[in-house]
């Protein structure tokens, strides 16, 4: 009977007390000897009508009490805290369990799925009360006049109001975490209304005497955020009650991305050291006052060389900000969702740091970036290394979910340089000589203070038996993309094969523990911070090792394969799926295509909403760029039919292309209708242009001028002129001069390099015909002055004919002189229609391209 006993205890939290103090009553245990319960139920006690206060933690007949003391208590609250006997202390642990308990919440505003567990008189049994779970809808609301929150119960209620008596003091517990949130004083008196009333718990922040009485029975003296689990999941900084930071109110600049400085130098008692101002801070700091009156909701980027100061100077502009220093800051963990992120933040608004900004791009696309626009007083600020940013532009076929890196209507772009300029370097007039120098010598602040110069003289002169190779098995690892560092026991499994062959021999050689020995005195030695400086060569959180992104920027050899092929079978295992498609961009950037290829069929095979379909599309463009178009088609039919926001209308118009190159003009006009319909600001005018000319060579005008007109209308700064030209030259051959002349003055208003140049050609020419001859010169000289290599002599030749007209001989002069400025040669006076009509040729032949 005892052992069923036993086992009936254990079906009951052990933190879950009795309390008996001349009214009985329930209370939870916290801390290593806390009890947490209501006043009333300590209230005889209190008046010293009984000399008694027991918590009884064994739910079972005749068990121990424990003799407890009031250490805090709240009369207008009706909340106390009691505190067990030291002497029973041992006895006690045993009884509820080690550790501090649950942690203390906010119940928030919204409703909350809660459970009350205490011991009604409802389930007395032989005099014997039994512990009772009371599910339930708190809510917080209903208790902002009188403090007491109404806890709505889901089962049964007893018949009695009076049998309600002994949950009080009962916990009250968030059901999704167990975090407590409150403390049940009363039941309410109608039955049916089936109602406890819960008291919220006081913020030790607040309550001074709350706070010393939770120290004193171990508790931790914290009141967390409602939401603290969400914080904690998905920011990478927040603090102890799972709030985020305000922007000034963080503790460390390196929480933002900001490199310590350099110890041999006097730092002024700021081991960041203080921030000395540049011309562009203006700048900078006039672009978040945009930010923050509304006129400008736009991401802002700080691209720069590695070291170049980029983190400390965003992190100074948001610090120093008289308003965005009191928002709240929120920077994502690694793999969050951003549109998760930014729902953290309050009503009156935060900033979004996104500090290198390649370790979040796969997540991030436009409309991620308009959802942030839509949220009231978000501002977003990011950093991003030059030598990135060059590789996302110099092939951007490779990176169609990033376009948005290079989208001026979602991200304004902050140049840092490098080198600083000579007014610059007036503001370092009272800094050390050896800082001015160096600077002067064309490094930047960041790169001195970081000691650029050391961390690579200290990898080139490292020793190549065992510290070089552990320092390039961790700088090349970062190299590939995976920017959450090796695993450390990856890394001492791959060191030895950037060893000559005769060292891995004998480091192969040796048993286990030797070769763990080697590996952890070569990380020790990288690990360190160099002499004088707080810089290091790698650096190590949660059994990850991560090379320091200056050596990163800086690469002194290829990636060699054994580190491509490790990574691959890394990110195919990983748990975060945007892995996979990081590792597959920069390898098809590196040109190591094997690597892509598997990366992205990977990434496919994953099948996760927002990777699998840039995969595919990524996955149709190296096997475009390898000459394989069936398997490319293949690729993109899949993006297609993901139907993801971006990459649908990317992989819609190069399906097109190819469709139209294997001739199969019926499914390439469905692609790019597609594209068009997606709306998408880049890949609808493309294929709106790409369409009119498909249609154009299948006879088919009336619809070709149809798309050149949606091209158009995107006002693209490319497209739209491009498109113009092909629709004045389809217009004009329909004998439609009128809207044509629209057309071509539309290129020509564009300013386009290209365009706008043919675009007044043609105009001169057509205006001619018609007997616009003033404005036919307007045209032409408008051509001839864009000194276009090819159509401003053509447009000279044209000018100087209609010139030479009676009393504009003076004008005509100045028109062959610009011919010839155009290596046109020796100006005739009167070209013949064939001679003319070549001319037209060639502009329309180039305006075809």
């Amino acid at each position: 009977m005892a052992d069923d006993e036993g086992e009936g205890a254990r079906l009951i939290e052990p933190r879950l007390v009795k309390v008996r103090a001349g009214e009985r009553g329930a209370g939870w245990a916290v801390g290593t000897r806390g009890v947490l319960t209501a006043r009333h139920v300590v209230a005889p006690y209190l008046d010293h009508t009984v000399d008694f206060c027991l918590a009884v933690p064994d739910p079972r007949p005749g068990a121990e009490g424990f003799g407890c003391t009031v250490v805090w208590q709240d009369k207008d609250r009706d909340l106390a805290l009691l505190a067990v006997d030291q002497q029973q202390m041992n006895a006690w642990t045993a009884a509820v369990g080690a550790g501090t308990g649950p942690r203390l919440a906010e119940p928030g505003t919204a409703p909350l799925d809660v459970e009350a567990v205490g011991y009604p008189d409802a389930t007395i049994e032989e005099h014997f009360p039994h512990p009772e779970q009371v599910p339930g809808v708190l809510r917080p609301a209903g208790g902002a006049i009188s403090g007491l929150m109404p806890l709505d119960v889901d089962g049964s209620v007893p018949e009695d109001h009076a049998l309600w008596e002994g949950m009080s003091g009962a916990v009250v517990r968030d059901r999704a975490t167990g975090r407590l949130v409150g403390v049940v004083l009363k039941a309410d008196d109608d039955r049916q209304h089936r109602r406890l009333y819960v008291r919220p718990l006081p913020d030790p922040d607040r309550d001074a005497g709350f706070a010393a009485a939770l120290a004193m029975v171990d508790a931790p003296s914290v009141l967390e955020a409602v939401n603290a689990p969400r914080v904690r999941r998905l920011l990478a900084v927040g603090d102890g009650a799972g709030r985020p930071y305000r922007v000034g109110q963080v503790p460390q600049l390196s929480l933002f991305g900001a490199r310590r400085a350099r110890t041999d130098v006097d730092t002024h008692g700021d081991p960041y050291y203080p921030f000395v101002h540049r011309d562009l801070d203006e700048d900078l700091a006039a672009a978040l006052d945009r930010r923050v009156d509304g006129t400008d909701p736009r991401m802002l980027l700080l691209v720069g060389d590695a070291m170049s100061g980029k983190s400390r100077t965003g992190a100074q502009a948001v610090r120093s900000h008289p308003v965005l220093s009191n928002r709240a800051l929120l920077i994502p963990t690694s793999g969050a969702d951003l549109r998760d992120v930014v729902d953290l933040a309050p009503p009156e608004g935060a900033v979004l740091w996104l500090d290198d900004l390649n370790t979040f791009l796969t997540g991030l696309d436009a409309g991620v970036l308009r959802y942030c626009e839509t949220r009231p007083g978000l501002v977003v600020v990011a950093t991003l290394r030059s030598e990135l940013l060059s590789g996302f532009l110099d092939r951007p076929e490779l990176r169609p979910a990033w376009a948005v890196v290079d989208d001026n209507t979602l991200v304004e772009r902050f140049a840092l340089p490098g080198e600083w300029s000579e007014q610059d370097q007036q503001a370092l007039a009272g800094v050390e000589p050896v800082i001015r120098n160096k600077v002067a010598a064309g490094l930047s602040l960041g790169e001195v203070l970081g000691a650029a110069e050391e961390l690579q003289n200290r990898l080139a002169h490292a020793d190549p038996f065992s510290r070089k190779a552990v320092a390039f098995t961790i700088i090349d690892w970062a190299r590939t993309g995976l920017t959450e560092g090796i695993p450390e026991r990856l890394a001492e499994e791959l060191w030895p094969s950037y060893l000559s062959k005769k060292d891995a021999l004998v480091v192969n050689n040796r048993d286990p523990e030797g070769r763990h020995k080697d590996f952890k005195k070569a990380l020790k030695w990288v690990l360190a911070p160099i002499p004088d400086t707080a810089t290091m060569l790698v650096t190590r959180t949660e059994g990850r090792l991560q090379a320091e992104n200056y050596l990163v920027a800086h690469p002194l050899q290829e990636i060699p394969p054994f580190i491509w092929n490790a990574a691959l079978d890394h990110a195919t295992t990983a748990e975060a799926p945007a892995t996979i498609a990081i590792l597959a961009y920069t390898a098809a950037q590196s040109g190591v295509n094997d690597v892509a290829n598997a990366a992205y069929r990977a990434g496919i095979d994953r099948g996760h909403p927002g990777v699998a379909p840039v995969a595919a599309l990524g996955l149709g463009m190296l096997l475009e760029e390898q000459g394989n178009p069936d398997g490319a088609i293949t690729a993109y039919q899949a993006a297609l039919d993901s139907y993801h926001t971006v990459v649908t209308s990317g992989a819609a118009v190069r399906l097109g292309m190819l469709l139209e190159e294997q001739g199969n003009p019926n499914r390439a006009i469905t692609a790019y209708q597609t594209a068009i319909e997606s709306g998408h600001p880049e890949h609808a005018p493309w294929a709106a242009v790409r369409l009119g000319r498909l249609l154009a060579a299948q006879g088919n005008p009336d619809r070709a001028i149809t798309a050149y007109q949606t091209a158009v209308d995107s006002r693209h700064p490319d497209y739209a002129p491009r498109a113009a030209v092909r629709m004045g030259m389809l217009l004009e051959a329909q004998g439609n001069p009128n809207r044509a002349i629209t057309a071509y003055q539309t290129a020509v208003d564009s300013g386009h390099p290209e365009r706008a140049p043919l675009a007044a050609g043609l105009l001169g020419m057509l205006l001619e015909e018609q007997g616009d001859l003033d404005g036919a010169i307007t045209a032409y000289q408008a051509a001839v002055d864009s000194r276009h290599p090819d159509v401003a002599p053509l447009a000279a030749v044209d000018l100087g004919a209609l010139l030479e007209e009676p009393g504009n001989t003076d004008r005509a002069m100045v028109a062959f002189r610009a011919e010839i400025a155009a290596r046109l040669g020796a100006l005739l006076a009167k070209q013949s229609s064939p001679r003319r009509a070549r001319r037209r040729q060639r502009l329309n032949h180039r305006a075809s391209q």
